[in-house]
This record gives structure tokens, sequence and C-alpha cells, in this order.
């Protein structure tokens, strides 16, 4: 199917933040059927102007938690059942909102659009179930690179966003191509836990940083019992007087040596925390580049 343009679509007068967020509200039981259509495209078309202000700004200008329930709210409406919008109303609608994110891959530095791409991947399973026949190819594309942009920095939502493109309906067939050809393999890794890695590798760091703070104060503690040892006169040596044995002085060098062993162990377990640390961040950058390969085949199948 085509997709719309603005000019083939009327303008409309658009509603405040606040008025259809009182439009929702007053259908939070489910039922929307007292809006009109008129309602439905004013309230569509308030929250995309509202989007779009927003993510206009600059990132420390940008409300993040408020694009997310914006979004959260749209996701909610669209699946409301009894709001059912006209078929070039979600057209119309998924133009305006796909383009929008679209502007986010050429703004550097820009992380509002990454960090609310869940969001976005939420509004997009939505929609899909009310308007299956529209081609989504574009959309699913972008929500694949910000997957990759998430995993990459390390943010647990990318996975969130692979599930809600599972959750699109298989009669999409843009949807079914990556379910059989692209997915199976990132199907297997979170099934075999990569969503983990992170918290895993996490856990592995803080570990070993312990460790090292525990053998620096375990080698100050040797520092300190050496500095407490009696000096042994040079001239005293050499005149051949006979020394008294310093029973503290054996004991001091006793607890030493059990630090020197507490301190092998510690860097033993350390050395264990840092090669499976290394394991881990092998398979991150695997998994990583596997997406990087999925992305790049995608986007060339839609050229």
């Amino acid at each position: 199917m085509n997709r719309t343009t603005a000019e083939n679509y009327p303008s409309s007068q658009h509603l405040s933040t606040q008025q259809h967020r009182l439009e929702l509200g007053g259908g939070q039981s489910g039922d929307f059927s007292r809006l009109s259509p008129s309602t439905i495209r004013q309230v569509l078309d308030g929250y995309l102007d509202d989007l779009e202000r927003e993510l206009s700004e600059s990132d420390t200008g940008t409300d993040i938690g408020r694009v997310q329930e914006m979004l959260l709210e749209i996701a909610g409406f669209i699946r409301s059942g009894t709001a059912k919008a006209t078929e070039g109303e979600c057209l119309f609608f998924l133009e305006r909102l796909i383009d929008l994110y679209g502007n986010g891959f050429s703004q550097v530095g820009k992380n509002a659009f990454s960090v609310t791409a869940a969001d976005y991947a939420d509004v997009i399973e939505a929609v899909s179930i009310e308007c299956p026949t529209y081609d989504y190819s574009q959309a699913v594309g972008q929500l694949i690179c910000y997957m990759q942009q998430l995993f990459e920095s390390r943010k647990g939502s990318w996975i969130t966003i692979y599930e809600h493109i599972e959750s699109m309906s298989n009669s999409i067939s843009v949807v079914q191509i990556l379910k059989d050809v692209y997915l199976q393999e990132i199907r297997q890794w979170t099934d075999e836990g990569v969503a983990n890695l992170f918290g895993i590798e996490s856990d592995l760091i803080r570990v070993a940083q312990a460790l090292d703070g525990e053998i620096e104060g375990l080698e100050t503690s040797i520092k300190e019992k050496r500095a407490s040892l009696p000096c042994v006169s040079n001239t005293a040596q050499k005149a051949g007087r006979r020394q008294v044995v310093d029973i503290r002085e054996k004991r001091v060098e006793k607890e030493i040596a059990v630090l020197h062993q507490q301190i092998d162990q510690l860097m033993g377990e350390r050395q264990g925390k840092t090669e499976i640390a290394a394991l881990i961040q092998s398979n991150i950058q695997e998994f990583q580049t596997k997406l990087k390969e999925i992305r790049r085949a995608y986007l060339l199948r839609l050229v």
C-alpha cells in the first residue's frame, strides 16, 4: 500500500496536550466509542505535534519521561479496540511518526530518540494490528537500527524492541521475512541469555574492583609492618656483635608471610573473574557484530 502524504490529508485544529489527555482519561475503562472520528484525528495529531516539539529540543531540554508517557498513551489508545481509527487516519499517523523517528539518525549526539525507541516500537506494534496491510519496511528497519544502537550503548531496552518486532503479526510480509531470515539467530541468542550478559559483566567487574581494593589494603599492611621492624646497625654487624633474636620481629615476619599468601589467593580469584569477564566481552562483541550484519542485510534488502 502506498503511503499517504500530508498534502492528501486535510489539516485540522490540534488539541493541547492537556485536552487530548483529558479525552483519553475519559476512556480509561476502555470505552472510547464516544470519540468521533474527527476527535480521534485531533488526538493523534495533537500527540504527534507534542512529540515533535519535545524531540526537537536539545538532549538536556528533552523531557524523556514525558515522551515515553505520550508514546505509552498512544499505544494504549490504539489498543483500546473501541477507538477505531480509519485506515487513512492510521496511515497518516504512521507516516508522521516514522518520519519523526527517522530524523533521529541524522542528529549526532542526540540520545532522546534511541532512549525512547522501545516505546516507539510499542506504538508500531499496536498500529500494525489495526493496519496490517501497511508497508512496515521502513519502520522495522528503523527499529533494527535503534536496537543495535541500544545494545552497543549497553541499554537493556534493545531487547524490548526485539520483543515488539516478534509480537508483530506474521501477516505483515516484511515481519514474516524478518522472522524467517534474520531473527532466528537473535532468538537463539536471547534464549541462551544474551540479555543477561551486561549484568554478568558488570558483576564481574565490580567483584574484580573489590578484590583490587582488598589487595591494595593488604599491600599497605605489609608496608606498615615492614616499617615497624627494627633496623640492624651495619656497624654492629661488622663488629660481630651477637644479635639477640627479636621475638617480635619473627612474629611480624610471619604475619607478613601470611599477608603475601592472602594476596596470592586474591590475585588468583581476580584472574579467574577477569578471564570470565573477557569471555563475556567476547560474546557481547560477537552478538554486536551479528546485529550489525542483520541490520546491513535487511537495509540492503530494502534497496
